[in-house]
């Protein structure tokens, strides 16, 4: 990004800037130290957060894989306060159909084929709002996805994160009534901080590309 980009939202009223390049976060911050820069990572990029430098962030926004990563969330401590965590991503944490995210591949995306959470949510990078208090000590706050829905359910989802409740209801809406019985079995007899740490040993060593 050239200067020239910069100053033209900044006459248009921009007050900052949301990018995942860490080479324009930087030139932002040079350019004018005021500008908001929020780097949101996309998996692929997020993987490897652990070992880039983030200082010309004023807010990162992540999620998979460190949504099941407490271990590895624990080693970005220094920078707590900028870390947002989106918990309710529905997507699967070893998502094979990431092509479907970007222009240059062309390659049709069909849901039904490709999209491995429907078939095992218990590798999504979906929090639950009442296991939120794991994460609290370990990031700044919180970010809810949400564009595709309808305006009920995104309140309804706001409201379930804020009060911090995980009723049956809530998975319903979003996997359908087989998968959540089989989610409530499973987390009868799992360990949480097992479940929540999948992903850790992984990213700590380095071991996730995309």
């Amino acid at each position: 990004m050239e200067e020239s980009v910069f100053k033209y939202y900044r006459g248009l009223g921009a007050r900052g800037f949301i990018i995942g390049n860490d080479v324009n976060a930087q030139r932002i911050k040079n350019f004018d130290s005021s500008l908001l820069v929020v780097g949101s990572l996309v998996q692929r990029i997020c993987s490897d957060v652990l070992y880039r430098d983030l200082s010309a962030y004023d807010n990162v926004l992540l999620y998979y894989p460190y949504n099941r990563a407490l271990e590895a969330l624990k080693l970005l401590s220094p920078i707590k306060e900028k870390l947002i965590l989106m918990p309710n991503t529905m997507c699967h944490i070893d998502c094979p159909s990431m092509f479907h995210w970007f222009a240059r591949d062309k390659k049709e995306f069909l849901r039904e084929g490709y999209c491995p959470a429907i078939n095992n949510f218990k590798n999504t990078g979906f929090i639950y709002p009442s296991h939120l208090n794991l994460f609290d000590d370990l990031v700044g706050g919180y970010k809810l996805q949400g564009r595709e829905y309808s305006t009920d359910l995104l309140i309804y989802t706001c409201k379930i994160f804020f009060q911090r409740e995980s009723p049956v209801e809530l998975l319903e809406a979003f996997i359908g009534e087989e998968q959540t019985k089989e989610m409530e079995e499973y987390f009868q007899k799992c360990c949480l901080n097992e479940y929540y740490n999948i992903r850790s040993s992984d990213l700590i060593e380095g071991r996730i590309k995309y």
